[in-house]
């Protein structure tokens, strides 16, 4: 553990982090310091909105990521500006249009996070808790599982990831990565308007994710960033605008199937080999596991996932 302070970015203006963005800012987000640098202005009127209660350092600590973020250096940034993402001082993406280089920084941070963390099961997947009731919802692009975070959140659950569930393989527990959630399409809006709560970044359109913008973490969620959650219950969600209202239950799904949809959402399953099938074995073990379809009735799904917390009994 380092012993260098760690200052909240709140506490300081946003000039400040401006100047310590240009330098390096180291960011602790969930088990991991990531080194920001970038003169953006840009990037800066996003981080310091969505990032304001996280903490941070400026003086060298251990880093897991280190990113820069610029304008790329071709002829084409006078004409079409574009931002280069260099991890490690290597560019691991083509150059993306300018207007989305925070978006590129939260994908970067991700890809990373995936491609590179090996001493823990990496499954994409969100992450809640209520009661001490940890809840997992992996699920593809598109099911939903981001919403149903953001509402949730805003509904007085805890979120311990948006996107990447971090699994112990010793444990099985879950440890948090709390990170903005990302929202797409309408779900930005129909966040925006759930509650007088969220604080969205702008939507920023025509990304390869279509139109996206960022939910800020609670602070509940931020203040338990350190506590580890042994999962009650696996959650798949499935969103359909053709669902009847009447039919937003959780259904039974067998744990052999539950374990085959898992490992499929699983970043290096296949990498750790025996240790991650121990690990989702003993996670599933221990979790009720369902399908889940509804149809952006958002507190009838709430609702639902009340139930898990409040029922739930060991």
């Amino acid at each position: 553990m380092s012993t260098v302070d760690r200052m909240r970015i709140s506490d300081f203006s946003k000039r400040e982090i401006k100047g310590f963005l240009r330098n390096s800012l180291f960011l602790y987000t969930g088990p991991f310091v990531v080194s920001i640098k970038s003169s953006s202005p840009l990037f800066l009127d996003s981080f310091y909105t969505i990032y304001h209660n996280y903490f941070f350092s400026i003086e060298p600590v251990f880093v897991d990521y280190s990113i820069n973020l610029s304008r790329s250096i071709f002829f084409r940034r006078f004409f079409h500006p574009q931002v280069d993402f260099l991890l490690e001082h290597n560019s691991v993406f083509q150059p993306l249009p300018y207007k989305q280089i925070f978006p590129t920084f939260e994908w970067g941070v991700n890809w990373a996070i995936g491609n590179q963390c090996n001493h823990l099961l990496v499954i994409h997947a969100g992450v809640v808790e209520k009661n001490g009731v940890g809840v997992m919802l992996p699920g593809t692009p598109g099911a939903g599982k981001s919403t149903l975070c953001a509402a949730l959140m805003l509904r007085g659950w805890r979120l311990l990831s948006d996107e990447l569930a971090l699994i112990d393989l010793n444990t099985a527990e879950c440890i948090p990565l709390v990170r903005p959630i990302s929202l797409k399409a309408q779900s930005i809006e129909n966040i925006r308007n759930y509650s007088d709560n969220a604080v969205l970044t702008d939507a920023i359109h025509d990304t390869q994710k279509g139109s996206v913008a960022y939910l800020k973490v609670s602070d509940l969620s931020l203040s338990k960033v350190n506590d580890v959650v042994k999962l009650a219950h696996v959650v798949f969600p499935e969103f359909s605008k053709e669902i009847k209202s009447t039919s937003n239950q959780l259904n039974l799904v067998p744990k052999t199937m539950a374990f085959m949809k898992v490992a499929d959402q699983s970043f290096n399953f296949h990498i750790l080999g025996n240790t991650a099938f121990h690990a989702l074995t003993r996670l599933l073990d221990n979790c009720n596991c369902y399908d889940f379809s509804y149809n952006g009735n958002l507190d009838a799904a709430v609702s639902r996932f009340n139930d898990l917390a409040n029922n739930h009994s060991e």
